[in-house]
C-alpha cells in the first residue's frame, strides 16, 4: 500500500493503492507506525478490505508519496510490455494461490485507545512456510506464522507469555527427529506388548473376576473352559513386559528378553492354544442361550468394549504367532552387532510358533476324527484314531458306483464311505496305504488321477490293525 496525503494542516485523508509484490518478499517485510501500533505496511495484493481508509499519517509519513501522477507510466516499449505481462500473470497466479494458502495478518486502525483489528489475507511463498513470524507492540503475539489455512487455524489464539511466546515460531521447529528403522521396530514391540497386556487385564478384571466373585452367577461352572489359563498368561506377559521396558529399546537386550522367557511362551501358550477350540465351542453355546447371553452383553457395555469377549480370547493365539514376525523385521533392520542375538531369538520364537501351529492342526484333526467316528456306521475295524493322523478328505468318483463317495485319507488307510441324509456316513470300502497304487494320469482326462489296490497286496497289514477284509483286489478304485 502507498499512502498519499491531500491538503494541509489537520485536514488530511489517506487512500491505499495496490501494487504487485514479488514472491521472495512475501512473509518477510514488516513495518511499524507511531505510538507503537502496527501499520499494514507488509506488501500484499490489494483486496476490497485493503482499500478502506486509514488514520491520518503524521510526520515524514505524510510526504512519502507526493501524488498518484508520479506513478503514471510513459509510453510502453515492446520489451517493457513483455515484462509487465510477466508481472501481471504472476500476480494473477499468486492471487489464485491465495484462495488455498493464506496467512492471517492483523492491522491496527486508529490512534490512542480507539483501535480495531482486521485480518487481510496475503499470498505466501512455499519456501517461507513454517519459518516466518511477526510480533506487535506490547509483546502481543501476531498470527504471522505461516501455515496452511484451515477452519481451525484461523481461530484466535490466547496470548503467550514469557518464553512460551517464542517457543513455536513455526511448524519446522516442532518436527521430530528421524527415527531409524531399527528403533521403529523396537518401539512397535514395546507398544504392542503394552496394549496386549492391558487388554488381558481388562478381560480378567471385567469378565472373569466379577463372575467368579458372584456365587449365584450361572456361568461359574463354565469359567475354566472359557478362560483356560488366561490368568497365568497375563502374569507371565506382565513380567515379560517389565523386562522389555528395562531393555530400553536396545536390540540385543530385547532379543535376550525373548530368550529368557522362551520356556513360558512354549508351555503356557501351547496349553491355551490346545484348549482354544473348546473355549470357542463353549462360548458359542453360552451366547446363544437366552439366559446367558445378557450376562456377556452387560459386561461388554460396562467395559465399553466395541468387540465381544470372543475377540479378546483370540488375542493370545494371535500374539504368540506374531512374535517371530516382529523379530524377523528386527533382524532385517538391526545393526550388525545386534544381529547374532536377534537371529537366535528369531529362531527360538519361530520354532515355538511352528510347534503351536502343528499342535493346533493335530488337535483340529483329532476333533474331526471323533466327529467322523460318531457319524460312521458299518465299520467293523478298530477306532479311527488307531489309523493314524487324518491327512485329507474329499468327494471322489468310484468305479462301479452311481454316486460319489466321501474318501478319508489316514496315515495307514484310505477309507471310502457314502454320505447320507442327516450327515450319516455309511462305510463302503477301504484300501491299506501299504497296498495303495496311484495312477497319476488317466487316459482322455489329464486332470484326473486314479487310486486302486496294488496287485501285490501286503497280507499281514490287515491282521495287525484288525481291519475287515475286502472283496477282491481290483474292485475298489477311486478317481479324483
Amino acid at each position: 500500500p502507498s499512502e498519499s496525503s491531500v491538503g494541509n494542516g489537520s485536514s488530511t485523508a489517506s487512500s491505499e493503492v495496490s501494487r504487485p509484490v514479488s514472491l521472495t518478499s512475501l512473509g518477510s517485510c514488516s513495518s511499524s507506525g507511531s505510538s507503537g501500533h502496527h501499520q499494514p505496511g507488509s506488501a500484499y495484493l490489494a483486496s476490497a478490505e485493503s482499500l478502506d481508509s486509514d488514520p491520518e499519517p503524521t510526520g515524514s509519513q505524510g510526504s512519502a508519496d507526493s501524488g498518484i501522477a508520479e506513478q503514471e507510466q510513459p509510453s510502453v516499449s515492446p520489451e517493457l510490455r513483455v515484462l509487465q505481462e510477466v508481472l501481471e500473470t504472476e500476480t494473477a497466479y499468486v492471487t489464485g494461490l491465495n484462495e488455498v494458502i493464506q496467512v492471517p495478518s492483523e492491522s491496527s486502525v486508529g490512534n490512542g485507545s480507539s483501535t480495531a483489528s482486521s485480518e487481510v489475507s496475503r499470498p505466501v511463498s512455499l519456501t517461507s512456510l513454517g519459518s516466518c513470524s511477526s510480533s506487535g507492540s506490547s509483546g502481543h503475539h501476531q498470527p504471522g506464522s505461516a501455515y496452511l489455512a484451515s477452519a481451525e487455524s484461523l481461530d484466535s489464539d490466547p496470548e503467550p507469555t514469557g518464553s512460551q511466546g517464542s517457543a513455536d515460531s513455526g511448524i519446522a521447529e516442532q518436527e521430530q527427529p528421524s527415527v531409524s528403522p531399527e528403533l521403529r521396530v523396537l518401539q512397535e514391540v514395546l507398544e504392542t506388548e503394552t496394549a496386549y497386556v492391558t487388554g488381558l487385564n481388562e478381560v480378567i478384571q471385567g469378565y472373569l473376576e466379577p463372575w467368579r466373585a458372584d456365587p449365584e452367577c450361572p456361568l461359574a461352572q463354565h469359567l475354566q473352559h472359557l478362560f483356560s489359563n488366561l490368568e497365568e498368561i497375563y502374569e507371565f506377559n506382565r513380567s515379560f513386559l517389565e523386562d522389555l521396558t528395562k531393555a530400553n529399546c536396545v536390540a540385543t537386550k530385547t532379543a535376550n528378553c525373548f530368550l529368557q522367557h522362551h520356556t513360558g511362551f512354549s508351555l503356557l501358550y501351547n496349553e491355551y492354544c490346545t484348549n482354544y477350540p473348546r473355549t470357542m465351542e463353549v462360548l458359542v453355546q453360552l451366547t446363544r442361550d437366552e439366559k446367558m447371553a445378557p450376562l456377556f452383553r452387560e459386561r461388554q457395555v460396562a467395559l465399553g468394549h466395541a468387540l465381544p469377549l470372543g475377540s479378546y480370547l483370540l488375542k493370545p493365539v494371535q500374539r504368540i504367532l506374531k512374535y517371530h514376525l516382529l523379530l524377523q523385521r528386527l533382524s532385517k533392520q538391526c545393526d550388525p552387532d545386534h544381529k547374532p542375538t536377534v537371529d537366535l531369538a528369531l529362531t527360538t520364537m519361530t520354532g515355538i510358533a511352528s510347534d503351536i501351529n502343528d499342535m493346533k492342526r493335530k488337535h483340529e484333526h483329532a476333533v474331526r476324527v471323533q466327529e467322523i467316528q460318531s457319524q460312521l456306521y458299518g465299520w467293523n475295524g478298530p477306532d479311527l484314531t488307531a489309523l493314524g493322523e487324518l491327512i485329507a478328505e474329499g468327494n471322489f468318483s468310484v468305479v462301479g458306483a452311481r454316486g460319489r463317495r466321501h474318501v478319508f485319507l489316514f496315515d495307514k488307510v484310505l477309507l471310502l464311505a457314502k454320505s447320507k441324509q442327516d450327515g450319516v456316513l455309511a462305510y463302503k470300502s477301504h484300501i491299506m496305504c501299504s497296498n495303495l497304487m496311484l495312477v497319476e494320469q488317466v487316459r482322455g482326462n489329464p486332470y484326473r488321477f486314479t487310486c486302486c489296490r496294488s496287485t501285490t497286496p501286503v497280507s499281514s497289514a490287515p491282521s495287525k490293525l484288525g481291519l475287515p477284509s475286502t472283496n477282491g483286489s481290483g474292485r475298489c478304485r477311486s478317481r479324483g
